[in-house]
């Protein structure tokens, strides 16, 4: 289930192999990963101007995406564990911007009451 290619670090293929099993090895491997990549929380909060309850909302949303990814066997080793779970954190921190943005502007939109109307 490991990808055979040479991009993989040997942290992350230690971290995939223990993924593959199951119980507390598992466990374990998914509480690794989730810590060694935390700070992209405080990325998510600096660069996209999040408050740390959604920064750890998309992080965690980030980590179950890949995880899924995973089991599926999606993730073909082209890139790095962290470019990959990376790149999963920076789209779902653009989708919540645009949702909270979108959000914000049909809050405020004014119409005449005689436009509603017809």
């Amino acid at each position: 289930m490991i990808p055979q290619t040479g991009s993989i670090h040997p942290e992350d293929r230690e971290i995939l192999s223990n993924l593959a099993l199951t119980g507390a090895p598992r466990r374990r491997s998914e509480e690794l990963l989730f810590k060694t990549y935390r700070y992209f929380i405080r990325e998510g909060i600096n660069k996209y101007h999040l408050n740390e309850e959604e920064g750890l909302d998309v992080y965690c949303e980030s980590i179950i995406s890949f995880l899924r990814e995973w089991q599926l066997g999606r993730f073909e080793g082209r890139s790095s564990l962290k470019t990959y779970i990376y790149k999963i954190f920076l789209n779902k921190c653009v989708d919540l911007v645009r949702k909270k943005t979108t959000n914000k502007n049909s809050v405020y939109q004014t119409s005449m009451i005689t436009d509603r109307i017809e």
